[in-house]
């Protein structure tokens, strides 16, 4: 064994315990789930509740809901806000948004009705984005992202889903608005 020089080590043992607690310092993360989800014997959470994030893995996530902590898949959370980066007016003037590798264009629903899209509770928001009974924006994308009903992330301050499909790629979204 050799020896280690005593100097260092009283500086090693200073420097751990003058380092600042990151934990005391760490911001509270909260999530939203994207679908009614049970989380242990008699308790259910409802779509859209906001849940506090204790513990991220790739499969399963720690939460605590009411208090107490639970387990859950993380696929059925998402992050609390959807980042507002452009305007409704930016984004008509432009036409095109790239957007996080995404490319975002509009239609209106002036000239393609979209009667047919049977969207629940669709409606049209202050903002002028046409949403679903969720709020979510009513956004057309690929044949394998309408499948699923996929929830998507615009910069418009408001997650959205995929009601519609056309021909592109899986990076393309076409934002339903009433302008």
């Amino acid at each position: 064994m050799k020896k280690v020089n005593k100097g260092l080590l009283i500086l090693f043992a200073v420097t751990l315990i003058m380092r600042p607690s990151f934990d005391s310092e760490a911001k509270t993360v909260y999530r939203y789930t994207t679908q009614a989800v049970k989380l242990a014997k008699g308790v259910t959470v409802k779509r859209n509740t906001r849940v506090k994030l204790l513990d991220k893995g790739k499969v399963r996530s720690l939460i605590e809901y009411k208090g107490k902590p639970y387990v859950t898949k993380t696929k059925w959370l998402y992050k609390e806000k959807s980042p507002r980066k452009y305007t409704p007016k930016q984004f008509r003037w432009g036409g095109v948004i790239r957007w996080h590798g995404c490319t975002f264009t509009y239609y209106s629903q002036r000239v393609l009705p979209g009667g047919g899209l049977k969207i629940p509770g669709r409606h049209v928001d202050k903002r002028g984005f046409v949403c679903d009974k969720d709020g979510y924006i009513v956004i057309a994308s690929t044949v394998n992202m309408k499948k699923k009903h996929a929830v998507v992330a615009t910069p418009f301050g408001k997650f959205g889903k995929v009601y519609d499909c056309g021909a592109g790629s899986s990076k393309w979204r076409d934002v339903y608005v009433a302008w």
